[in-house]
């Protein structure tokens, strides 16, 4: 709105006074006869149509304007005018809006359809707040069923991928990977004696610590990258177009992340935490249950070793 105001201010300098009457409406008032001020409108309403909106993710936005013109002349009062001015905007929104429409043009609307004004006026009103009622229903629902989705796809502690969207895409993913014969790689790690986390500080600091591993986890890999909770303290991070060394890499970097990580427990007591684990490479007539148990194979053997390090 601040940036219409100012395209309206701009152009309207010195020709007239520009108003902001509610919501997203404005008024201009100038001098002149309702032909100059048709003109005008156009001009307007082309500088609108034209002009990109910056929005805070560095994308824009273009809009559109429905314009009413209206004579000041002639009028008992201001609300004869306001109303005059508000059926020339709703016929222009009701002949497919990007339009100036002026109460001339209103009246032969009128005239043309065979009906009185105040009949023409209210059925341009109700389909103009039907279609805008149907609009705003539809992107309610399409809001709502995205935050369903993510709410199915994402662990409710973590904010991490769920086993269920693992379970849903991994297949997706290794059949993309089998027929365009691209690389892909699964990194499993099992939090070292997490039961004894829980058992020492409790379970809402044994919470803290997964959404801290979590955290962690994301932070170190890239974007495009799967990270899902596989279960208790297991996660499992799904990596496309990656071979088996990056992958070695990245967990060997995941792996002292995590070990140099100070978590402080609800009793302000501190400890650090480490994790075991298993990096696989996707190999010909590969399903996702063989390469899921290959790393869970490669995180025990962690574990049997030592703990805290990468089998491979």
């Amino acid at each position: 709105m601040q940036e219409l105001g100012k395209i309206l201010q701009q152009y309207a300098l010195g020709a007239g006074i520009v108003a902001r009457t509610g919501g997203d409406k404005f008024a201009i008032c100038m001098r002149g006869n309702i032909e100059q001020g048709k003109a005008f409108a156009e001009f307007l309403k082309t500088q609108v149509q034209n002009y990109k909106f910056p929005l805070e993710n560095k994308s824009f936005l273009q809009l559109t304007a429905s314009l009413g013109v209206v004579p000041m002349k002639g009028h008992s009062s201001m609300e004869q005018i306001w109303q005059e001015i508000n059926q020339c905007i709703y016929a222009a929104k009701q002949r497919g809006r990007n339009q100036v429409i002026t109460i001339e043009d209103f009246d032969a609307i009128a005239d043309a359809a065979g009906q009185d004004k105040l009949i023409a006026d209210f059925e341009h009103r109700i389909r103009v707040t039907a279609e805008r009622m149907i609009n705003e229903m539809v992107l309610k629902a399409s809001r709502l069923a995205q935050k369903y989705r993510a709410e199915a796809e994402h662990d409710g502690l973590t904010e991490v991928f769920n086993r269920r969207y693992l379970d849903r895409l991994l297949p997706r993913e290794i059949e993309k990977s089998h027929k365009y014969k691209k690389l892909l790689v699964v990194i499993l790690l099992d939090l070292d004696h997490f039961g004894e986390v829980n058992r020492t500080y409790g379970f809402p600091t044994g919470d803290r610590a997964l959404k801290t591993a979590a955290q962690i986890l994301k932070n170190n890999v890239r974007s495009v990258d799967w990270v899902t909770r596989y279960g208790g303290e297991e996660f499992c991070i799904v990596m496309a177009d990656t071979d088996l060394n990056t992958a070695c890499q990245i967990a060997e970097r995941i792996r002292q992340a995590l070990s140099q990580e100070i978590v402080t427990a609800y009793n302000s007591q501190q400890f650090y935490m480490t994790a075991s684990f298993g990096v696989v490479e996707l190999i010909e007539k590969d399903v996702p249950v063989a390469l899921l148990q290959r790393a869970s194979d490669k995180v025990r053997e962690a574990k049997k070793n030592g703990r805290n390090q990468i089998r491979f």
